[in-house]
């Protein structure tokens, strides 16, 4: 485990050589000169456009294409000459992604961006596994550069022997299908980052991602700057005075009455959103000026910094002698498994050789995944005393060790990857999945109206309307979800019992918060994979058990017959 921890940890993902580290306008630059390199490069024929696809990992990651949308609008030799198409990669229940189709059409009609420069398309995560795969293949077909969103930095923890599981489902299997057609079109495929705070308190190794991605500039904990506001100010447009820097973009971007936030916490009113500088910043204004839809935190804070730099006044002020930073953007191209010894690349390597990424379902995905995982996982660090994800992650361990023991007692037996095979947690997760196709949710538990799968899945048609069928098991990969299996199959799999599993597990999370509180879907995703692992358990040693009988069956039948042979002289 040990030697695993070291060389799993050392494996590299980028090229040192491309990162450029700096602020949004450096990550603009950057941009621009790879999009001017590989055009060269490729030498399209005359009339012929360089074409380049922006895919995120998940929600508003797909934000920050705003960049390389900014890199071709102000290049005078892109700007004629270059395509940006972006596909939103956006949550079922998002609503966000007509406000950005939104802002590009006024950019085009204020002439900032030349026709035919951009396309935005609309797609939605959610269906099965394979779907997918297929819609984001038909994205790639065809370009000559890929850039892949992320804000955070959870699509960087290794899937096999990371310990704590991250927001990384959608992460992991786009950045794999990015890399394919990479790989077999022989493109470049780059990476663009920011606001590593987001995911670092999850328990991810702060000290490994600033040495092996970020070149040992990882920017954390930079926006947790105490707050002033001016004496006898009054706050109605959120529910509490914010503290921090980092606090108060969460509050804006949280707001129920954005243009009252903007207005009363920036002391600038959003429709102004044309004097700002930068694509990026100008777009979260825009957003709220035209909907309450949330605002990203790292846009909220980018939007604080843009406004500083050209002086505007704040109705608050820093507490002590300090300045606000940039937030920190990363631009580096990824590694090809070709261009490293043995191929060991971060991600990939685990990624591939758990077979992830040969899965048609969610249910393989995740079976194959758990199954990889087991007795792999490696504590390279602890989470946080200070983790604002602490209460999600003691409830899925108390989820988790009900699912063990309920199968253990059920099952006294149950060996979670019989053979080392993915089987049988697949139908397990194939019997979960079916009890969730239908199942009615209760008030609360889903984005508001929704109730039921079917909800869900009309809400994204409403925008989306080529959308299919969305997955039974789109809650299971969820950060408030994955860890119940991922745990319950810890404690299935522990030689000393759930128990000692358990303690351990316990011994790397922060104290336990007073209030830890389980939704009804946590409780009702737990029952139902308890009940899909006791009927696949059962299920296959009835099947044993009948493969058995056959076979003493058929042995007689065969000695029946040689008797017959002998008596007859045949033999």
């Amino acid at each position: 485990i040990a030697r695993l921890a070291t060389e799993c940890s050392s494996l590299p993902m980028v090229d040192p050589a491309t990162r450029c580290i700096g602020g949004y306008r450096d990550a603009v630059a950057g941009l621009r000169a790879k999009m001017r390199e590989v055009r060269a490069s490729v030498a399209p024929s005359p009339g012929e456009k360089l074409e380049v696809v922006v895919l995120g990992h998940g929600g508003r990651d797909t934000n920050c294409w705003l960049a390389a949308v900014e890199a071709v609008a102000l290049e005078d030799t892109l700007r004629e000459n270059v395509c940006v198409s972006v596909a939103s990669c956006s949550w079922p229940d998002d609503a966000w992604e007509p406000i950005m189709a939104r802002y590009v059409d006024q950019l085009l009609a204020a002439g900032k961006l030349a026709e035919g420069s951009v396309k935005f398309h609309l797609m939605k995560y959610g269906e099965e596994h394979n779907v997918l795969m297929a819609r984001i293949a038909g994205h790639l077909e065809g370009k000559h550069l890929i850039v892949q969103c992320e804000q955070g930095v959870d699509m960087f923890v290794e899937p096999i022997t990371g310990e704590w599981l991250q927001d990384n489902y959608e992460d992991h299997a786009v950045h794999n299908a990015c890399m394919e057609y990479a790989e077999r079109a022989r493109v470049p495929s780059f990476l663009l980052q920011t606001n590593a705070d987001l995911d670092v308190s999850r328990g991810i190794d702060g000290e490994e991602l600033a040495a092996s991605i970020f070149g040992g500039k990882l920017q954390t904990e930079a926006f947790g700057l105490n707050i002033e506001f001016d004496r006898g100010f009054e706050i109605t447009a959120v529910p509490h005075q914010p503290q921090t820097v980092i606090a108060l973009a969460v509050a804006i971007g949280a707001a129920q009455d954005k243009k009252a936030a903007f207005k009363q916490l920036l002391n600038f009113d959003p429709a102004q959103y044309a004097t700002l500088s930068g694509f990026y910043a100008a777009y979260m204004a825009f957003s709220a000026d035209n909907t309450d839809a949330s605002v990203p935190v790292a846009g909220v804070l980018e939007l604080i910094t843009t406004l500083l730099d050209k002086g505007h006044t704040m109705p608050w002020h820093l507490a002590a002698e300090a300045s606000i930073p940039s937030p920190q953007w990363v631009l580096a191209r990824f590694l090809f498994p070709m261009e490293v010894q043995h191929g060991h690349v971060c991600v990939l390597r685990e990624f591939r050789q758990a077979g992830m990424h040969t899965a048609k379902t969610l249910a393989e995905y995740v079976g194959r995944w758990m199954v990889a995982r087991a007795f792999q996982r490696v504590r390279r660090n602890v989470v946080p005393q200070n983790s604002r994800f602490a209460a999600k992650f003691w409830m899925q361990l108390d989820l988790g060790k009900e699912v063990a023991e309920g199968t253990r007692a059920r099952c006294p037996d149950f060996d979670v990857c019989p053979s080392r095979a993915s089987d049988l947690l697949v139908r397990a997760l194939e019997h979960a999945a079916g009890a969730l196709k239908n199942f009615e949710f209760e008030p609360g538990d889903l984005q508001p109206p929704s109730m039921c799968r079917g909800d869900v899945e009309k809400e994204a048609r409403a925008s989306q309307h080529d959308y299919g069928e969305l997955s039974s098991l789109w809650l299971i990969t969820m950060p408030a979800f994955i860890h119940i299996i991922d745990f319950a199959c810890r404690m299935l799999e522990a030689p000393q019992g759930v128990e000692a599993e358990y303690a351990f597990i316990k011994s790397g999370l922060p104290p336990r918060p007073d209030r830890v509180r389980i939704t009804p879907a946590n409780r009702n995703i737990a029952r139902l994979l308890r009940e899909g692992l006791i009927e696949a358990w059962l299920g296959r040693e009835i099947m044993s058990k009948h493969t058995a009988r056959e076979g003493s069956q058929s042995l007689r039948l065969d000695e029946e017959s040689m008797a017959k042979r002998v008596c007859s002289g045949e033999v």
